[in-house]
């Protein structure tokens, strides 16, 4: 009879160290798939040239699509801070309509696009002002309030 108690503890804590989803703070504690009704699009190499722009041949320069501002998720399926932050962009997306133009990237599905920037870690948010024609970009998990503030920081809204 012993000999399966180890394995069964060992499965229980596997499945409950897979269900954790980490600390929320109070600003993302609120945000549920059922309170944010916007989806973000999610964009492919060639839709992001399309509707984002391409850097231009001397590397320093960007071709913009759009005249509004744009903010690109770029995240993975598997990655635990993409999936937590996700919600919060969704609910961005929402707040944002009609101002900025929120996509998103899978860097495993759009690994062109995503090795234009060279950033080394996901999740990465990119911030685009085709007004002033700056781009930054964000790396690791952000709560919705940091996003906001990055918001009116660098793209003034």
């Amino acid at each position: 009879m012993s000999k399966y108690i180890l394995p069964a503890l060992t499965c229980l804590l596997v499945l409950t160290a897979c269900n954790k989803t980490g600390n929320t703070t109070s600003s993302d504690s609120s945000i549920t798939a059922s309170t944010v009704t916007t989806e973000v699009k999610e964009l492919g190499n060639e839709e992001f040239r399309k509707l984002v722009g391409e850097p231009q041949a001397d590397g320093k320069h960007w071709k913009f699509a759009s005249d509004k501002p744009i903010i690109i998720d770029f995240y993975a399926t598997w990655c635990g801070p993409c999936k937590k932050m996700a919600p919060n962009v969704a609910r961005l997306a929402q707040e944002y309509d009609g101002k900025i133009n929120i996509y998103k990237v899978n860097v495993e599905n759009a690994r062109e696009t995503a090795s234009i920037f060279g950033f080394n870690s996901i999740p990465t948010l990119l911030f685009l002002n085709p007004a002033s024609g700056q781009l930054w970009l964000k790396s690791g998990y952000q709560d919705y309030s940091s996003l906001k503030d990055y918001i009116k920081e660098t793209l003034g809204l």
